[in-house]
């Protein structure tokens, strides 16, 4: 307590000579009046950056806070800041080749099927108009069409005549 009387002046010097302990105790037990002037010391650049304090120029301001200025009671509670930190989602360093991967490869690789419908892991294409089979390049009856099935990360097409493995 007897450092904390003896500081007449909020400088750096003085605040730094506290211990944790002092600063503590100033923010639980001294009540902050409002009314007494603030001061504001501001210094002009110096050559000699080794120079005391006191060789420097100094310009003081004086301003008491006006009514605005003064924090209210609830702001003068302490806040209990509490930060949960989420460690980023690992991305695997390779793709995922699941079922939806060969799907869209395969749509990709032959452009002229398109999707007609998918039942858990097949699915049906159909042919685009006045094209042939992009697998056996001949022309199919359009009931039969084409299937693709899934099946532990691999992916088969399979026309009438023909079928494909899609590689990832």
């Amino acid at each position: 307590m007897d450092k904390i009387k003896r500081i007449h002046s909020f400088s750096a010097d003085s605040i730094s000579k506290m211990t944790y302990e002092d600063i503590q105790y100033i923010i639980d037990n001294i009540p902050f009046d409002y009314s007494i002037h603030m001061e504001i010391q501001l210094c002009e650049p110096s050559s000699q950056s080794d120079k005391k304090n006191s060789d420097l120029s100094h310009i003081t301001i004086s301003d008491a806070p006006t009514e605005s200025q003064v924090p209210n009671e609830s702001a003068l509670k302490k806040f209990d800041t509490k930060v949960e930190v989420i460690p980023p989602i690992s991305q695997p360093n390779s793709p995922t080749y699941d079922h939806a991967y060969f799907r869209n490869k395969a749509l990709d690789q032959y452009p002229n099927l398109y999707r007609e419908f998918s039942s858990e892991n097949v699915n049906y294409y159909g042919i685009t108009d006045k094209t042939s089979c992009p697998l056996c390049k001949l022309d199919h009856n359009d009931e039969e069409g084409i299937k693709g099935r899934y099946e532990a990360r691999s992916y088969f097409i399979k026309c009438e005549q023909r079928e494909i493995e899609i590689v990832a």
